[in-house]
Formats: C-alpha cells, structure tokens, sequence
C-alpha cells in the first residue's frame, strides 16, 4: 500500500502501481459506512511500525479527508493507540460505547 500522495500524476508522472492506494482503502470503508448508513464513525488505529511504515496512519489521514467532504458522516472519536493492551484496549471500547454505535479498528502488527 501506498500513500495517495503519489496519486498527483503532475509530481509523480512515471509512477505506476500494482497495488492500492491508501485512498482506495479509504473510499472502500466510506462505501461500506454508506451501506449500512452509519453517519458517526469511531475510529481506533495502532501500528507497531507506524513511525517507519504508516500504512493505518495513511488510510486514516485519506479516511478523513473523505468523511470531512460528507455532509452525512462524522467522525465522533478518534484514538491511535501508542502501546497495545488489554487493559488499553478495554477502556478504549468503553469510550467508544458512549459516542458511536460504529467502530473501525485497524491494528496492524508485523513481526
């Protein structure tokens, strides 16, 4: 995955991609939250290699780019995580319980 920076064909002419952007994963969860009509999105992302690679930072930073030119969606919370814990991940949910009945959760961890 790749940031939609390189998507600016007038900075980037040559680049050609074999896999999606980060834009692409975003527009996919918007489709998914207008299907199923959920206007207030929760959203939680952790990423082991998040300084060196942010693969949840990218598609969070498109994801809200997309939400914040919707009339109809709102993001109600957002949390990245820094250390990854039961007892973290637990009060997190019972935040989340209190401002959206829809949650998106990207953890991504790579040994």
């Amino acid at each position: 995955m790749f940031s939609s920076e390189l998507l600016n064909n007038d900075e980037y002419p040559t680049v050609m991609a074999s896999t999606w952007s980060s834009l692409n994963q975003a527009r996919t969860l918007t489709r998914l939250f207008e299907r199923y009509q959920w206007q207030e999105i929760a959203v939680v992302y952790y990423s082991v290699r998040s300084d060196l690679v942010p693969r949840c930072s990218l598609i969070i930073s498109d994801l809200e780019g997309l939400i914040n030119d919707n009339q109809n969606m709102t993001i109600t919370y957002r949390r990245q995580l820094q250390n990854f814990t039961n007892d973290t991940f637990k009060n997190v949910l019972k935040s989340l319980k209190e401002v959206s009945r829809s949650k998106l959760l990207n953890l991504f961890k790579l040994p």
